[in-house]
């Protein structure tokens, strides 16, 4: 990936004059000036995240834009642990999950308020939890909705959580766990690949293989359920508990043959995955170039998303750049990305502002109107800090990339996308989740293949 110089200027698109009128210039105060010393980011410790439910990991260049020069910090220590890691002596502990692409996300274990067994998704932890305690509860919670004059329905869901209260109940769970199921009996197939039958099993995107003759394919044969457990959740009553990734699934093992469960952990760093000089020296330059940009910068450059009248601007932020990620690349130039930045403004205040039955004339489409001076107008005085903020994002990215295609090297299950026309080509995992000392969890993942395959309208490839 090239990286622009973002200090130098980039020539506006020439389509964007019709819309000059509409935008404010930058006032006379000039650009958001520096005054703070350069701030090391090697050895700065960070503060531990006083987030609660597993219900969204972000992506660890994300952190930029969620939290400004914190999430800078974030975001290079974790990448630096995990080079430490995989030169094999990391001074502090920092684990990697495999990002199964599994489906549905279970929460399960016993509440603490009852003791009771219980299973549910991610609504377990709403003001009002959707507790599967029983097999009536799971159509009371999980009925069919009209969506576009449609019925909706949710009898896959409904299935796949009646094999979970049936089956994991087995396991006599004394804690919180969420996992993803991979599949259960109705999921598996056997399927000719290269001359060798494996037998398969595709929750989502990725269809998971293991040679139909092996003992690991008779164990799957034999369970009614197989489930990946990542996330333990602690406290005494669930609408506190907090997310713990440091999970040992080993005394769930073997409790049932009902049950295939396992924990998301990377087993082995040694061998395909251990770095040689050349990568190790390469990985470390990509990091070192970013610590060298961010303490350039100093954490003003970053303070501007604080100040921004851009309601949720990291959120905006991160739109704009799955944007990109839908049409399968990235921008790589800073400048270009500041100015589709505005353009996305404008496009998305005409559609509000055409749905008002007043139009731009009323005083709500005036609200808007007013709204998006002001937030171009912040853009633009902002436009060399926005520039930098997104050259880091990049950067980061690069760095990310290096050390995702390393432990892509690592391989616990085979793993294959299906095409529409029957064929299969062999696929590295849907991405990794890296998990420091403070317990900070972040996605690592090529975005580039699966996320924007994840956008796609078909996104099972058939």
């Amino acid at each position: 990936m090239r990286i622009e110089d973002i200090t130098s200027g980039y020539p506006r698109r020439s389509h964007r004059s019709d819309r000059t009128s509409r935008r404010p210039q930058p006032d006379d105060k000039g650009f958001h000036k520096t005054t703070n010393g350069k701030e090391d980011l090697i050895d700065q410790e960070l503060t531990e995240d006083k987030e609660g439910k597993n219900v969204h990991i972000e992506h660890v260049e994300d952190e930029i834009l969620n939290a400004g020069y914190a999430g800078v910090q974030k975001s290079i220590n974790i990448m630096r642990g995990l080079l430490s890691m995989l030169k094999g002596h990391a001074k502090k502990s920092t684990k990697v999950t495999i990002k199964w692409d599994g489906s549905p996300a279970i929460i399960t274990g016993t509440d603490p308020s009852d003791g009771k067994f219980f299973v549910g998704t991610k609504g377990v932890f709403a003001q009002s939890p959707k507790l599967n305690k029983k097999p009536g509860h799971i159509m009371k919670n999980h009925p069919d909705v009209m969506k576009n004059g449609k019925v909706d329905s949710k009898e896959g869901l409904r299935n796949k959580l009646e094999a979970a209260y049936k089956h994991l109940r087995k396991l006599g769970i004394k804690e919180v766990l969420q996992g993803d199921i991979l599949f259960t009996p109705d999921m598996l197939n056997v399927y000719e690949i290269d001359g060798t039958d494996y037998l398969t099993f595709k929750p989502q995107l990725i269809m998971y293989a293991v040679p139909n003759d092996s003992a690991l394919a008779n164990e799957i044969r034999r369970a009614k359920i197989g489930i990946i457990f990542h996330t333990l959740y602690e406290g005494d009553n669930l609408a506190d508990m907090k997310a713990n990734f440091n999970i040992d699934v080993s005394g769930l093992k073997g409790k049932s043959p009902d049950v295939w469960v396992d924990d998301a952990y990377i087993k082995d760093y040694s061998g395909a995955a251990t770095l040689t000089d050349k990568e190790s020296k390469e990985i470390a330059k990509a990091i070192n170039d970013n610590v060298a940009f961010a303490n350039k910068a100093t954490s003003a450059t970053f303070d501007i998303l604080n100040n921004s009248p851009i309601e949720e601007v990291g959120k905006e932020l991160k739109a704009h750049v799955n944007s990109y990620v839908r049409g399968g690349s990235f921008q790589e130039d800073p400048g270009r990305f500041v100015d589709d930045f505005v353009e996305r403004l404008i496009d998305r205040t005409d559609t509000a502002v055409a749905k008002l039955k007043t139009g731009s004339e009323g005083p709500a489409g005036q609200k808007r109107l007013e709204y998006l001076n002001t937030s171009i107008k912040w853009v633009q005085n902002n436009k060399p800090q926005l520039e930098g903020i997104y050259g880091l994002y990049l950067r980061t990215i690069a760095a990310k990339n290096l050390l995702v295609n390393k432990l892509n090297q690592i391989k616990s299950m085979d793993a294959f996308l299906m095409h529409p026309d029957g064929t299969v080509e062999v696929t590295a995992p849907e991405g990794f989740v890296a998990v420091d000392h403070l317990g900070n969890a972040v996605k690592l993942v090529d975005r580039l293949t699966f996320s924007s395959a994840n956008f796609a309208p078909d996104k099972t490839f058939g």
